[in-house]
């Protein structure tokens, strides 16, 4: 299998916008929704980013690929992505 040089990984939480937000870490997953049941979940403040300004942060001058895992939160993500996609 060929090598890829060029690449990044970044594991950010994205919003429509910049903001504090609770993060819910489960042993499946992690959100910032909240489950409806009890599910002990431990909860840690984080700041949301924006998707342009993600990817303005990388060596490259735009994205070829981007993998998004958004847990319902597609259309949050995407409201202020002007320059990316």
């Amino acid at each position: 299998m060929e090598e890829i040089s060029y690449t990044a990984l970044r594991i950010t939480i994205l919003g429509a916008e910049i903001k504090n937000v609770d993060f819910n870490i489960y042993k499946t997953a992690s959100s910032i929704f909240k489950e409806d049941n009890k599910t002990n979940a431990k909860t840690e403040q984080v700041t949301l980013e924006l998707l342009d300004h993600m990817v303005a942060n990388t060596r490259f001058e735009k994205a070829n690929l981007i993998k998004l895992d958004t847990q319902g939160y597609k259309i949050e993500i995407l409201k202020d992505d002007t320059q990316t996609l």
